[in-house]
């Protein structure tokens, strides 16, 4: 691990190097997370290899890098002190760069996990909805009714 000021972060990873297992996390300040980051060896170098970080609010967050500018971040989401679900995404360098230096200030995460999503296409509902449909159904019904009745001679 690189030498400097200590910040809020913990750091644990795996890598030809250094082996950090996270219940052993270290403490490493921003400045030296992101240059960790940047030395990381891809995964088609070394597929053991990944880097993660653990924050002040005990929250954690994981990477690996698939080659120069594409990462893959996994980061597990936790309501009320129990782990809700995770979230996994490719994503460019910069952005892997810019997560660390929120999740480092506990900002919220969300933002770069949920894709927003196209509006769906709304149904015109006519008033009197429910009221038309029924009556559709109505007449279905009856259809049917009658064509039994009359295709089995019951008239």
């Amino acid at each position: 691990m690189t030498a400097g000021k200590r910040g809020g972060l913990r750091m644990y990873l795996n890598s030809p190097a250094e082996n950090i297992p996270s219940n052993k996390a270290a403490a490493i300040s921003l400045d030296d997370a992101l240059a960790e980051m940047g030395v990381l060896p891809s995964y088609k170098e070394y597929q053991g290899g990944f880097i993660g970080f653990v924050n002040d609010k005990g929250e954690s967050i994981q990477f690996i890098r698939f080659d120069e500018n594409s990462w893959f971040v996994d980061a597990p989401f936790v309501k009320m002190g129990d782990y809700a679900f995770s979230r996994q995404i490719e994503i460019p360098y910069s952005t892997a760069r810019r997560i660390v230096e929120s999740f480092y200030r506990g900002e919220d995460l969300r933002k770069y996990f949920i894709m927003p999503q196209p509006m769906p296409k709304l149904l015109f509902r006519p008033p009197f909805f429910r009221l038309m449909v029924t009556a559709f159904t109505g007449l279905m019904i009856f259809i049917a009714i009658s064509l039994l009745v009359v295709f089995s001679g019951f008239w």
